[in-house]
């Protein structure tokens, strides 16, 4: 079928979080963008979560896009909050689906496909999942939610509903595809989408680095490492600290980048009994489009997932983004493809069993001084391009 034609489709979007959250710039709006760019594509309406008392429709920077905010209660019980979203919001896009005469409806991550398939039900509207992935599975093998917790229970019957009857998958891993597969879910739904990054806005570019590291008081020839992202939950909190404090004690000129939106006065604590300085470290939340400056003072970035039976279905966007500005990664093992991708070629540093040994610090030193930040940035090349969203889309697109 050929995509150059009057435009007839519309597509509603969903994603789990705020429209203003810096995940719905990086991984949500390239998915807008892609679908914006086809001819066959009428109207867009993009659909958030907001949970605060700012709701207001934000303006969607491509042609064809609507935003239209979901509030939620925000009840002071989270899991009675949960319950009312899931019980309410499906009405409400509904309700769009009908206005709209909504062609695709897809939702970006298992939760947000959930509400959107129990939204769908009984019209004509085809499904897809975006950012596929077993959250509930992620939630039990970490131990956040016990076998028998409702909201492992809830989620994970929907999971297995959404493989059945959803009209296309996007795992974010080869790995994870596989596993699907074995699970015997038809080949034709799965398409592997990693989280891809802006190859434009994120790139190696070391006079902004050096800037920036001048305005952070660093020297030229520290030793600098990054960290973006949260501590706990998924991530590894105590031990992301020692991982730092023991490479201070290898290199004493050690500087510390964090980017969190999580208490500063508590990372800084704890920075302090891994043994650095105040002058050692700055803790920040930046917007997304000042993360490149940052990334380009570092020498190497963490990665800090923590390692389950369900990890190889991650794509952490900040791997893209690290390596799109040509940042060696220190990262466990068993992280979705990137750990096993990194090993083979050499251009990480993979902790076997979550201990970081001076072997590791050594090759870390040798990667930082070989002057491969261009190799590593063709991992991003290969493995992070948009160009893989816009030709999934256009795959799907020809069939409806």
């Amino acid at each position: 079928m050929n995509l150059q034609q009057n435009a007839t489709l519309n597509i509603l979007y969903l994603g789990y979080w705020s429209a203003r959250e810096g995940i719905t710039h990086s991984t949500l709006f390239p998915h807008l963008q892609a679908l914006s760019g086809f001819d066959k594509v009428k109207n867009i309406i993009f659909c958030s979560i907001e949970r605060d008392a700012v709701s207001d429709p934000l303006p969607i920077p491509y042609p064809k896009c609507r935003h239209i905010p979901l509030l939620s209660k925000n009840l002071p019980d989270k899991f009675i909050n949960k319950w009312y979203d899931f019980r309410h919001f499906p009405a409400t896009l509904k309700k769009l689906i009908v206005a709209h005469a909504i062609d695709i409806c897809i939702g970006a991550g298992t939760q947000a496909g959930t509400l959107v398939l129990k939204a769908a039900k009984g019209t004509r509207t085809k499904v897809i999942v975006s950012y596929f992935d077993p959250h509930a599975q992620y939630m039990r093998a970490l131990g956040v939610w016990p076998k028998y917790d409702p909201r492992y229970l809830f989620l994970h019957h929907w999971e297995e509903k959404l493989k059945k009857e959803a009209y296309a998958l996007f795992p974010v891993s080869r790995a994870y595809r596989q596993t699907l597969l074995r699970e015997g879910v038809s080949p034709e739904k799965l398409f592997t989408v990693p989280c891809t990054v802006d190859l434009e806005k994120f790139t190696i570019d070391n006079p902004l680095g050096q800037a920036t590291r001048q305005q952070l008081g660093f020297a030229p020839d520290d030793w600098v490492g990054i960290y973006v992202g949260k501590f706990g939950d998924i991530y590894f909190d105590d031990l992301a600290f020692k991982w730092f404090g023991e490479i201070k004690k290898y290199l004493p000129g050690f500087k510390l980048i964090i980017l969190t939106g999580q208490d500063k006065e508590e990372i800084a604590g704890k920075l302090i009994n891994a043994g650095f300085a105040a002058k050692d470290f700055f803790i920040g939340l930046v917007p997304h489009n000042e993360v490149p400056a940052y990334l380009n003072a570092a020498d190497w970035a963490f990665s800090l997932i923590r390692p389950h039976k369900f990890s190889h279905a991650y794509s952490p966007i900040k791997h893209g983004e690290y390596w799109a500005c040509g940042l060696p990664v220190v990262l466990p093992e068993g992280i979705g493809d990137d750990s096993k991708l990194m090993d083979e070629n050499n251009l990480g540093v993979v902790i076997k069993n979550v201990n970081l040994r001076q072997n590791h610090i050594d090759k870390l030193i040798r990667l930082v001084t070989s002057g491969k930040s261009s190799e590593i940035r063709k991992l991003a090349f290969a493995n992070r391009n948009p160009d893989t969203t816009k030709n999934t889309y256009k795959k799907i697109l020809a069939t409806i």
